[in-house]
């Protein structure tokens, strides 16, 4: 688990197993460890990538939003 792409690849493929799991007719614990796994490993996601040593050279005064060229107090 060295890269934050397999970080949030093992997330989403746990979160997409437990919404798959809870519409079929398993037992209730199975559905709830999913639930509790999936929220763990949503909780360690966001730290590692909160954590991760990346910096951008964009800052809030000249990107306020990615899609659209408004700076505040236009």
């Amino acid at each position: 688990m060295r890269s934050l792409g397999s970080c949030r690849s093992l997330t989403t493929g746990v979160v997409v197993i437990y919404v798959v799991v809870s519409t079929l007719p398993v037992a209730f614990p199975i559905v709830f460890w999913l639930f509790l796994l999936s929220q763990a490993l949503l909780i360690w996601m966001v730290v590692r990538i909160l954590k991760a040593p990346r910096t951008s050279t964009r800052t809030f005064e000249t990107h306020f939003y990615e899609d659209a060229p408004f700076r505040p107090g236009e």
